[in-house]
């Protein structure tokens, strides 16, 4: 827990952030049950998925990329819980 408590201020600010820039940011993060992860772990989930749309790409592909994402992510998610606790901040490092 002390490691989403040092950076969860400028996380929370990101992703009220990536609910104005990502049609259906807001959505993704009520309807899936990221509740069931450790603080730390959803802190990282959703700055993953926040972040990566805009790593490496030309200016409009971000929106198709968001898509992709968006879509899959519940599938990401049941990924990350089926990593042991112990192991989660590496399988989710950016």
């Amino acid at each position: 827990m002390a490691d989403s408590e040092d950076w969860w201020f400028g996380s929370a600010l990101t992703l009220w952030k990536r609910c104005s820039e990502l049609e259906g940011f807001k959505e993704l993060f009520e309807q899936l049950p990221w509740r069931d992860l450790d603080p730390d772990s959803a802190l990282r989930f959703f700055n993953i998925l926040g972040d990566i749309v805009y790593e490496e790409l030309a200016e409009k592909k971000p929106k198709k990329k968001w898509l992709c994402i968006r879509q899959w992510a519940g599938h990401m998610l049941r990924t990350v819980e089926q990593v042991h606790v112990k192991y989660r901040h590496k399988a989710l490092e950016p």
